[in-house]
């Protein structure tokens, strides 16, 4: 889904530090020292966030921020459904593609045909391929 790359650590880490000491002493220090070490090393002049940094911050916000259980239930609700609202977009594009290669696998190249002139054998091979359609 989403890629963790140095420049996305340091966008979470400036995020951290205008956050503030109180967020950063609630997260792991484990967690915080992964960002550090392996975070790119050069200052953002444009600075702007990607949605790899802010799906890291939500996920931090869920797990270490958020105090009551309501809070954290309706962050659940609210990530499920982004989910599934991102599955919708993809969903097209990967029924098509599918749809591609089906019918590639379905297709009788012409050589068969033309060897294959007997009338019970084109009956057989026609049987055969509605068949394996299924």
């Amino acid at each position: 889904m989403y890629t963790l790359n140095r420049r996305t650590l340091l966008e979470v880490y400036l995020i951290l530090n205008k956050l503030g000491e109180n967020y950063i002493n609630k997260i792991p220090e484990n967690i915080y020292n992964f960002i550090i070490q392996n975070k790119e090393n050069q200052s953002l002049s444009n600075f702007t966030v990607s949605r790899e940094a802010i799906a890291f911050i939500a996920t931090l916000h869920y797990q270490y921020w958020v105090n009551s259980y309501e809070e954290k239930n309706e962050l659940y609700n609210i990530f499920w459904r982004n989910e599934e609202k991102r599955k919708e977009k993809i969903k097209p594009a990967q029924i098509k593609q599918e749809l591609f290669k089906k019918e590639e696998k379905n297709l009788v190249p012409i050589k068969d045909i033309e060897k294959n002139n007997k009338w019970y054998t084109k009956l057989i091979n026609f049987i055969k391929h509605i068949f394996l359609r299924k």
